[in-house]
């Protein structure tokens, strides 16, 4: 347990394992710190973890990976950050879980390498990006999880895959009216993509879903 303002400072991977003589983690004090500088891992099944609360600190600067199936994963009103400020961290979750908050801090990069949307959220805060990617064999809706994202391909041709990034930050070709600090890539693999692009006058009052955040690249 942690509590009582301790910390928990793991320079190496955090691993909940079976092999743990206890698989419950109860990390639910009010003040502390977790900080992970390498993966947080619990491998577990049956592993019951609580996070710590909104009046601690809970950061990792690897990867996050869970499959948690007859257990319990409790966000407990925090903030997970992810922190590793340059590279990319993986987010692999086999079954689904909830964070409260997830964090992404400027500079990092949070991929989603699962297919399944396993992760739901209570609350985002996105200052770097975040990416997942989706293998398409025909047509059919997509989505794309963390990003917000849902794609539908109505003619295949020759599309095997598309990625799709949200960056917590305003596009380098962004104007005034369009630089609301965030935008989103789609990358697709064997098929060019294009978008039509309705203009409307300046004259016009701004309707949001009118001005697309979206930059394609």
């Amino acid at each position: 347990m942690l509590s009582g303002g301790k910390t928990l400072d793991c320079d190496t991977p955090c691993n909940l394992q079976g092999n743990l003589i206890t698989r419950t983690v109860d990390a639910s004090g009010t003040t502390g710190t977790i900080d992970v500088d390498g993966d947080f891992i619990i491998e577990n099944t049956y592993s019951d973890f609580t996070a710590p609360g909104s009046g601690a600190t809970f950061t990792i600067a690897g990867g996050f990976r869970s499959d948690i199936t007859s257990g319990s994963f409790d966000a407990n009103g925090g903030t997970i950050t992810f922190d590793a400020g340059t590279g990319t961290q993986d987010l692999n979750v086999a079954s689904p879980i909830t964070f409260y908050t997830l964090a992404v801090t400027s500079g990092s990069t949070l991929v989603e390498t699962q297919a399944g949307d396993n992760v739901s959220i209570t609350t985002i805060d996105n200052n770097g990006s975040i990416q997942k990617s989706q293998s398409v064999s025909g047509t059919g809706t997509k989505t794309f999880g963390l990003t917000g994202v849902e794609i539908e391909v109505t003619t295949h041709s020759g599309l095997s895959e598309l990625q799709v990034e949200h960056v917590g930050s305003s596009h380098t070709g962004a104007t005034s009216r369009i630089g609301n600090g965030q935008y989103w890539t789609i990358t697709p693999t064997g098929l060019s993509l294009s978008f039509l692009h309705v203009y409307y006058p300046l004259s016009q009052p701004p309707i949001p879903w009118h001005y697309p955040s979206i930059m394609v690249i």
